[in-house]
Parts: structure tokens; C-alpha cells; sequence
């Protein structure tokens, strides 16, 4: 789910720089738009954190390590699995999902503003 969240943003700073190169004022809402999908994914992870509603399945991966067969194996097998409805860190109270929620979605608010203003 984090990394979903990820290629929102990517997508919102790509969109971002297509619509400056194009120079079309409408072309500015894909952008926000984009940042606003990244917040209600933020929201989501947090709820599922929160244990609010169930994480989707198979949320939780590992990334493989180099080596041999064997070797890889046996990383695989002692490394701690990432799971989705677990926060693994927080501050003031929120966690990192939490927290990309209220930038997200505080970032395409205040994007929107400006945009209906320009």
C-alpha cells in the first residue's frame, strides 16, 4: 500500500511538469487530482492500520536479496515480512500513512485554492 501511494505521487509530479510544459491552465486539476488519490490512499493504509476495515490481500512483501538460490532462501526465511496493517512508525499520534493523508490531501486542497484563484 505504501508504494502505491508512491506512484500517485510520481504520477502527480509528472502530470505536474507536463502541464507547466504545456502551459494549459486546465491541464494544472491532473496534477491535484493525482495528489488527491495519494491522500485517500494514505487514509486507506491508515485505516487499515487503525484496524479500521481489513488490508487487501497479499499487502505484505519482502524484497529479494542477491546471491545464490540458497542464499536467497534463506534470507527470505529469517527476514521479517512489512505487513500493511501495522504501524511501524508514528509521531504525534499519526503514522506515516497518516501523516501523507494530511500532506496529500492538505497539498491538492491548497493547490486547488490557488489554481481557482489564478
Amino acid at each position: 500500500m505504501c508504494h502505491w501511494q508512491r506512484w500517485a505521487h510520481a504520477a502527480a509530479a509528472g502530470l505536474a511538469a507536463a502541464a507547466l510544459a504545456l502551459r494549459r491552465r486546465a491541464f494544472a486539476l491532473l496534477p491535484i487530482a493525482a495528489l488527491a488519490v495519494a491522500g485517500g490512499l494514505g487514509a486507506w493504509h491508515a485505516g487499515v492500520e487503525q484496524g479500521w476495515w481489513p488490508s487487501p490481500v497479499g499487502c505484505a512483501a519482502a524484497a529479494v536479496p542477491a546471491g545464490s538460490t540458497e542464499a536467497v532462501i534463506s534470507q527470505l526465511m529469517r527476514a521479517p515480512v512489512p505487513r500493511c496493517d501495522q504501524i511501524p512508525w508514528s509521531f504525534l499520534g499519526l503514522s506515516m500513512a497518516a501523516w501523507n493523508a494530511v500532506a496529500s490531501l492538505g497539498g491538492a486542497l491548497a493547490a486547488l485554492v490557488l489554481w481557482r484563484k489564478a
